[in-house]
This record gives structure tokens, C-alpha cells and sequence, in this order.
């Protein structure tokens, strides 16, 4: 089989793990790849949360409202340059981390049937 035709269950699998992800979680994928990377810093400006995820600038900047709706980021004002937003993530967002945690076995598990 052609590798690319593979892709068609690999992307089954993947939007079958997403939507009950949502609804379980109450986050989209992307939101969560967020919260992951914001919890791997200190803080993150804008232009480097788009850099590390390479979706579009209008895209991550409604990812990031809705985080920060559903209390589970903090966006302040830099410090050292008054132009740029520092995003961090909330106590509430640490516990939704906590709480999503199980779904990264199961994204592995996913991945690595793929493989095969």
C-alpha cells in the first residue's frame, strides 16, 4: 500500500481521539499542546507559542482567549516590553493538566498501533 493511503487511519484514529477528548475534557487538542508547552516554560509571549505549534497567529490568539476564558491561563504584560503579552498557566490550569494526563497514554498508545 501506498504510505500516504495510511494516512486515512491515522487521521481516523486521531480525530476519533480528539472528539473524545473535547467532550471529556472540555479541550481541543490544540488548547491542550497550550497548556503543555506553556507548563514546559516560565512564560511564553505570542509570537513564540506560534513559532512552537506552526498554526496561524488568528488561530492561536482565539486558542489563547479561550484558555484564558475558561480561567485555565494568566495573560499579563511584559515587564520589559510593554508590547508584548506573557501567557502563564493558572492553578486552574495546572489541575486541568493534572486532570488530562490519562489521555497522553492513550495518545501514545495511538501513535505507537500506527506504527505497525
Amino acid at each position: 500500500m501506498i504510505w500516504f493511503c495510511e494516512l486515512i487511519d491515522v487521521y481516523r484514529a486521531i480525530n476519533s481521539f480528539e472528539q473524545r477528548f473535547l467532550v471529556q475534557s472540555n479541550l481541543c487538542l490544540n488548547e491542550a499542546m497550550i497548556l503543555c508547552l506553556l507548563n514546559s516554560k516560565t512564560n511564553m509571549h505570542t509570537g513564540q507559542i506560534i513559532e512552537k505549534l506552526a498554526l496561524p497567529p488568528p488561530h492561536i490568539s482565539k486558542l489563547l482567549k479561550s484558555l484564558e476564558d475558561k480561567g485555565f491561563i494568566v495573560r499579563k504584560i511584559d515587564k520589559s516590553d510593554k508590547r508584548k503579552m506573557c501567557f502563564f498557566v493558572s492553578k486552574n490550569g495546572l489541575e486541568k493538566l493534572e486532570e488530562i494526563k490519562p489521555f497522553s497514554e492513550e495518545f501514545a498508545q495511538l501513535l505507537s498501533q500506527s506504527k505497525k
